[in-house]
């Protein structure tokens, strides 16, 4: 189980960590597949995505080749715990459009799981900031995302299957969640191999 940093990072030590990589360049540690697969399993990824209830469609989302798909293409509408009116994702709808290869995007997950959970507080607990997670699942014949920067720092924690990353230089320093960042992002990732991810 994964309680602080130096777990999660093991065989890289947090003080060569921050030495050697934070905010200097990624970091790629192999070889995580049994340390990680407590994480996040199909099977609670399943027993998750049958629970609606907890969903809406700003926490659940589908791409379809990089295009986001409609909430109401795969949402009803529905009240809410507090008798609000939201639309809520069908688990028929979005397995259909699973079967299709669109991607699945669970935001705001680190409370859903014990996994989860853990990897968020060795974060928090290295003083890192605020962790939030979220779940991404793509499949191989379509791309979920073009290539962009994130206005926050990325911990990629892969549990199953294969991707490659690509992870282009020529970053944008210090990004955050304005405007001129976002107008940035279109700006970067449209010109040729000059997309990052992340920080």
């Amino acid at each position: 189980m994964i309680r602080t940093l130096a777990d999660l990072l093991a065989p890289v030590t947090p003080e060569q960590f921050f030495a050697e990589y934070y905010d200097k360049q990624p970091l790629h540690v192999q070889g995580g597949a049994a340390k990680f697969a407590p994480v996040l399993s199909w099977r609670q990824i399943n027993r998750l995505l049958d629970q609606t209830h907890i969903w809406s469609s700003q926490s659940l989302k589908l791409v379809m080749d990089g295009t986001p798909v409609p909430p109401e293409q795969y949402c009803t509408r529905a009240t809410s715990r507090d008798n609000a009116a939201v639309q809520q994702p069908n688990a028929a709808l979005v397995q259909q459009w699973v079967k299709r290869g669109a991607s699945l995007v669970m935001n705001d997950a680190d409370s859903l799981t014990p996994g989860l959970t853990a990897v968020s507080e060795a974060l928090e607990g290295a003083g890192l900031g605020k962790a939030q997670a979220n779940v991404y699942i793509s499949w191989q014949s379509h791309k979920a995302f073009p290539a962009h920067f994130d206005t926050h720092d990325v911990w990629a924690v892969q549990v199953e299957g294969e991707k490659t990353w690509n992870i282009w230089e020529g970053r944008a320093e210090w990004p955050i969640p304005h405007p001129v960042f976002r107008s940035l992002g279109r700006r970067i990732t449209s010109r040729p191999r000059a997309g990052c991810a992340g920080r």
